[in-house]
Order: structure tokens, then C-alpha cells, then sequence
């Protein structure tokens, strides 16, 4: 995308400041005003500081996301675990009891 599809014609100036924090940049914060100027020190400290702060909240939401996404697959694999206990249990139980009449079977040298 070229920097003119950012700004319609009547913009004279516009500011960038990326959201990023540390290595980790979450986009960019676009600013535009109708007036040529220039921006003071002291507004582009404060764009600066208003930028780390939405890059902040935008990486904790996707912190907070893969912590839900992690407490759900944990709850999963417990399901799991709980739902291969019953099913092994399940199966187990018949197959005692017909592999007992098979030994008794045996034993008796009964002639199937």
C-alpha cells in the first residue's frame, strides 16, 4: 500500500508511530491533520508513549487469548483422559468374564 491510499488529498501532514513493545510490534498508529505542520518534541513523546501503551493492551489480549486457549485444551485432555478410563474399563469388565468361562471351559476338556 502506498502512503497517498493512507491520506485523502486534503492532508497535509500525518504521523506514524508503530505499536510495538520491546521486539513485538502490533501495528501502527496513524495520525493525520488537514494543516501542514510540524510535530513538537513533547506530541511526539506523548504519541510515542500512547503507542506503547496500545501495543501493551493489544499484546496482553493475545496473551490472555493463548492462556484460554491452553486452559481449554488442558480441560480437553483431561475429557480425554476420563472418557479412555471409562471406555478401558468398560471393554475390561466383558472381557474378565468371557476369558473366565474360556478358562473354565478349557479346564473341563469340554470338546466345543
Amino acid at each position: 500500500m502506498l502512503l497517498r491510499d493512507w491520506f485523502p488529498d486534503d492532508f497535509a501532514t500525518g504521523v506514524f508511530v508503530p505499536l510495538k513493545m520491546a521486539n513485538d510490534v502490533a501495528g501502527v498508529l496513524v495520525l493525520a491533520n488537514r494543516m501542514a505542520r510540524t510535530f513538537e518534541d513533547r506530541e511526539k513523546d506523548l504519541l510515542t508513549a500512547i503507542a506503547r501503551e496500545i501495543a501493551m493492551s493489544i499484546i496482553n489480549a493475545g496473551c490472555r487469548k493463548k492462556q484460554a486457549v491452553r486452559k481449554r485444551l488442558k480441560e480437553l485432555d483431561a475429557m480425554r483422559r476420563e472418557f479412555l478410563g471409562n471406555v478401558s474399563h468398560e471393554l475390561r469388565s466383558p472381557l474378565t468374564v468371557i476369558k473366565g468361562y474360556a478358562s473354565s471351559l478349557l479346564q473341563a476338556g469340554c470338546d466345543l
